[in-house]
């Protein structure tokens, strides 16, 4: 396999599993009532593995972090249409964070939000990859 072969395999594994979180953070959003932590944790995971599936297909290296921030500046450095989404970014790390620490103060209106920003960087993605569907 050669080096852009495995390189678009990486990439494809990373959009493989987020769209596993996107599909979590939907169904957790529409349960009855709705899991807010388990969504808010996965649109955070959603967005930073879409960004880290660019930074791959860039031959850049991905470093070991969560910070949607981090990686979005990495993004920003190769493509700047991934400035105007640093304030969603910023905002998806605290969705994703705040509720691991009790006492929460997520509701469904901010999950919602965190929802809709990780799907703005999945959709600047998805639009730069070489995807088949």
């Amino acid at each position: 396999m050669s080096e852009e072969q495995l390189r678009l395999s990486l990439v494809r594994h990373w959009v493989e599993i987020a769209e596993e979180d996107y599909w979590a953070a939907q169904v957790a959003l529409q349960a009855d009532p709705p899991k807010l932590s388990i969504a808010s944790f996965h649109t955070q995971q959603m967005a930073e593995k879409y960004l880290k599936a660019f930074l791959e297909l860039q031959a850049i290296e991905v470093p070991r972090t969560h910070s949607l921030v981090r990686l979005l500046d990495l993004c920003n450095q190769v493509d700047a249409d991934f400035g105007p989404l640093t304030a969603a970014a910023a905002s998806l790390d605290e969705v994703g964070i705040e509720p691991r620490y009790p006492p929460t103060r997520l509701t469904q209106e901010k999950a919602q939000r965190g929802l809709q920003y990780a799907e703005s960087v999945r959709r600047l993605v998805r639009d730069r990859l070489p995807l088949d569907s």
